[in-house]
């Protein structure tokens, strides 16, 4: 595959694919640093998949140094758009207190919204963070799940 185009001209779907082909080393020869500055170019444009990808890479310290928060910036961003994964390991974070501070009720909010879209793990999990919660933190979760609408824009962190 040739790589052609500039960044200016590139799309962040563009972009996205392109730092997957310089992750593998498909069509191109195989650069951390390149993939990672397309993987940001992305995210920073908005593609949720993008995010998503940093987000992960941060988490496991995969092609990038390993942060927690900096993962869950990107998580938060890819959940925003309605990344039904990303709103899965969000949901996660909040119950677990990795990468932002505890709270039960931002976790069943991401849970529950991941789970609508049919992530199946967020089912069990939803069950088990509900388990931990008073009545009145699940009625505020909810009510978050209901005024929940994915961003079209979601700013990247700074």
């Amino acid at each position: 595959m040739i790589i052609a185009g500039t960044p200016a001209k590139c799309r962040s779907g563009c972009r996205n694919s392109r730092s997957v082909l310089y992750q593998a080393g498909q069509g191109v020869s195989k650069n951390l640093a390149e993939a990672s500055s397309w993987f940001h170019l992305a995210a920073r444009q908005g593609n949720a998949r993008a995010q998503y990808s940093l987000a992960f890479m941060y988490e496991t310290g995969r092609d990038l140094p390993q942060d927690q928060v900096q993962a869950a910036k990107w998580y938060r961003l890819a959940a925003e758009r309605g990344l039904p994964l990303a709103q899965f390991d969000l949901g996660q974070r909040y119950d677990l207190g990795v990468g932002v501070p505890l709270d039960r009720v931002e976790a069943l909010k991401w849970l529950s919204l991941a789970a609508a879209q049919g992530q199946t793990d967020a089912v069990e999990r939803r069950r088990k963070v509900k388990s931990k919660m008073t009545r009145k933190e699940i009625i505020e979760a909810q009510s978050r799940v209901a005024r929940f609408s994915p961003s079209l824009l979601a700013a990247p962190p700074k």
